[in-house]
């Protein structure tokens, strides 16, 4: 089964370049440009992974986690946070907020790729 993956960025050339990079790896990508329109698509269809920008209108990246973190059918789903916010403080708060992988803007596509594929596989259970 193809991933499902949800791009929210409010910036179209960004959003559209990263669901381009997804797509020619095989994921399927759907977009969101702020907030309020990602919170609907994951109540329509439920993705397999988010990648999240923070400064957004209407609603941020950052009340779009805490609500993902507050809601049971959410908890779990993997957060990619893509940002511009780049220091020691946000590293730090996207951390606490739970997020699963952080990519600061510019980013590599080949780094991008990388992430989402480690997010995505399921954890290996050690045996002894």
């Amino acid at each position: 089964m193809t991933p499902d993956i949800l791009v929210v960025d409010d910036d179209h050339c960004l959003n559209g370049f990263v669901r381009t990079v997804l797509t020619h790896c095989g994921y399927r990508a759907r977009a969101a440009f702020d907030g309020i329109e990602a919170e609907r698509a994951i109540a329509v269809a439920r993705p397999d992974l988010i990648v999240l920008d923070v400064r957004m209108p209407r609603r941020n990246g950052w009340e779009v986690l805490a609500e993902l973190r507050r809601c049971e059918a959410t908890r779990e789903l993997p957060v990619l946070l893509l940002t511009v916010l780049d220091d020691e403080a946000d590293w730090r708060r996207a951390w606490q907020s739970g997020i699963d992988g952080y990519l600061a803007k510019p980013f590599e596509p080949v780094e991008l790729i990388a992430t989402i594929a480690r997010l995505l596989k399921p954890p290996q259970l050690v045996s002894n």
